[in-house]
């Protein structure tokens, strides 16, 4: 987008000078073509006056008279009595499209003046260099200028296509600076209502998947269990046993709907997991939390640390948890470490005068953080400093753990 922007502003400044500069070039060796022949027209007047003077004197003309009332690139001649006279410093031979001028003189003789079209065309490129130069200047400025300003108008569109890279990527929450041309403000808004609604499309497939697999499977396996229960009761009748065991299976081939449609979920959820820079991610949510007031976040990371994931969900996991942290705390620290077996991520709360208050304090969110967890195919345990969470992640060289 940046080369087409900019070619079209150099173009379009071509065309400007162009539409300029070329009349104006006429104009100006047309100018100059004028003065040349006023200065020839000047010469041969001179030289008529100083020869009409000298035949009324009875001197002779010669050509060193004729040298001395020219300059370079000039000529005088004289026809008297039928002879020639001709000026010597001319150096060159005549053209057709020299200068020239012709006087008659008292005497009756002819004096013909000639300025080498040669000079002439060099002053003509002395005139012209100007307008050159300063169209080739123009051109230079243009180019910078629209250098310049497409890096300006194209940042806003780089920008949105990396957002929307990222939107695919499942980094759901893309956070983009407004901007001032409305098109890519409208793109920007699309963005980001687009990944809130994907965000909530899955955050209600992952309640259905923990509402299914707790609040229909224990209940379905239960039921199997009592009617397994009556068809062995002693009281139970033959007729009745039987319809229960029916019921039974009917009862199993629920059960093994329910589960390949939360495997189904599943897969889906494992298909939208991405190889994600944990330390990066990290960075991006604690600069949201610092943005956001409070206590200070500060993240340290051993430098990247791959892991595959689902962006928008360890987001999700990583606010709740440094949002938890932040409540009584002075500050908040957020550790990245991929040395181990497997990537790790600790929140731990720095403490005012190292209370433990934190720690003692009820966190109603943290069933809803070790399910995410869960949801990740990791692991979130209580740390040995007071209020710290340690998220155990799947990376490259293990399986997923999962909390027993």
């Amino acid at each position: 987008m940046r080369e087409r922007l900019v070619a079209a502003f150099v173009g379009l400044t071509v065309v400007v000078v162009g539409l300029f500069g070329v009349p104006r070039a006429y104009m100006v060796a047309d100018m100059v073509r004028a003065q040349e022949q006023s200065r020839v027209d000047r010469v041969a007047d001179l030289a008529a006056v100083v020869l009409d003077q000298r035949l009324d004197a009875g001197q002779l003309v010669s050509p060193d008279l004729l040298d001395r009332l020219t300059a370079a690139g000039e000529q005088v001649s004289v026809q008297l009595g039928g002879r020639t006279v001709v000026s010597t410093g001319y150096g060159q031979a005549p053209r057709a499209d020299d200068l020239f001028a012709t006087r008659r003189l008292a005497g009756g003789g002819v004096l013909s003046a000639r300025r080498s079209a040669t000079v002439v065309g060099d002053e003509v490129s002395q005139a012209l260099l100007p307008v050159v130069l300063l169209g080739l200047g123009l051109v230079l400025v243009s180019g910078v200028v629209g250098f310049v300003l497409a890096r300006r108008l194209a940042r806003p569109f780089q920008e949105l296509a990396t957002a929307a890279h990222g939107l695919g990527a499942g980094e759901l929450h893309p956070r983009l600076p407004g901007y001032p041309v409305p098109e890519a403000e409208a793109i920007r808004d699309a963005l980001v209502v687009s990944g809130a609604r994907i965000e909530s499309a899955r955050a209600r497939d992952r309640e259905l998947a923990v509402h299914a697999s707790h609040e229909l499977r224990t209940p379905l396996t239960a039921l199997r269990l009592d009617l397994e229960d009556l068809t062995l009761w002693p009281e139970t009748p033959q007729a009745v046993a039987t319809e229960l065991r029916r019921s039974v299976g009917d009862l199993d081939r629920l059960g093994t709907a329910i589960g390949e449609l939360l495997e189904l979920s599943a897969q889906q959820r494992r298909d939208s997991k991405t190889d994600v820079d944990l330390a990066r991610l990290v960075d991006d949510v604690v600069r949201h939390a610092g943005e956001a007031g409070g206590p200070p976040v500060t993240c340290k990371s051993s430098g990247p640390v791959l892991a595959r994931v689902e962006p928008s969900t360890l987001s999700e996991l990583l606010e709740l948890l440094v949002s938890h942290a932040r409540r009584d705390a002075a500050a908040v620290r957020v550790e990245v470490d991929g040395g181990g077996p497997h990537p790790e991520i600790r929140v731990v709360p720095e403490l005012a005068g190292g209370t433990s208050a934190l720690a003692a304090q009820p966190d109603p969110g943290w069933s809803r953080a070790s399910a995410l967890a869960i949801t990740l195919g990791g692991r979130l345990t209580r740390g040995v400093a007071p209020g710290e969470a340690v998220l155990w992640l799947p990376g490259e060289r293990t399986p997923a753990l999962v909390t027993p």
